[in-house]
């Protein structure tokens, strides 16, 4: 990465936090690649972090807030966006009470802390997290399976470890856990694979 500005940050394609490096040139994040000093991915990354410049220069990525109209829709700005929104919630709060309104984000956590202090000052306590559509998930399917919630420690060097239709290296709920399972492997963890497809990890069973 000798070419342009390089900036040093983190990536948000999941909650993880990967250490990245941003190559921006003329205005424009052209690479990013993962931060060797990054202490959660140690200078590797994800296709979700590879493809942060596609995403971020998509033709149809939306730049301005739109509102719909019955010619479709059309850009407005984001003076008008913000007045005409917080217009709406105060008019929900005085008609029904703030408990009408329930606020609901995905991924990325560092934008929780603000969510739930706009949901303090409008008076709702009705926000749902990633976690309540992700993990509260997890935990109940794993206690009606296995009596708990299942953990894998892959950083602590397991002797064995069983992948029942499961890629960790290409999908997981915190995609560097992948790398952790890779270091693993090399270090002489012992890899079953069960699965109907011949993923590349089966390689290595």
């Amino acid at each position: 990465m000798n070419k342009g500005n390089i900036i040093r940050s983190v990536c948000r394609g999941c909650h993880g936090g990967c250490g990245v490096l941003v190559r921006v040139e003329e205005g424009r994040v052209t690479e990013v690649k993962g931060d060797p000093q990054g202490p959660i991915n140690q200078g590797r990354i994800c296709i979700k972090g590879k493809m942060a410049p596609f995403l971020a220069h998509h033709p149809n990525r939306l730049t301005t807030p739109l509102r719909r109209t019955t010619q479709g829709w059309k850009e407005i700005s984001w003076d008008e966006a913000l007045g005409e929104i917080s217009e709406r919630f105060l008019a929900i709060r005085e008609r029904w009470g703030a408990e009408a309104l329930v606020l609901g984000y995905g991924t990325g956590r560092d934008n929780e802390a603000f969510i739930y202090r706009f949901a303090n000052l409008f008076g709702t306590p009705n926000v749902l997290t990633a976690g309540h559509m992700c993990y509260g998930p997890r935990i109940a399917t794993g206690i009606a399976m296995c009596g708990n919630l299942p953990v894998v420690d892959y950083r602590g060097r397991p002797q064995c470890v069983i992948l029942w239709g499961a890629n960790p290296v290409v999908s997981h709920p915190d995609e560097y856990k992948g790398f952790y399972l890779v270091d693993s492997i090399r270090e002489g963890t012992r890899l079953i694979v069960v699965d109907p497809r011949r993923i590349p990890l089966a390689e290595r069973a």
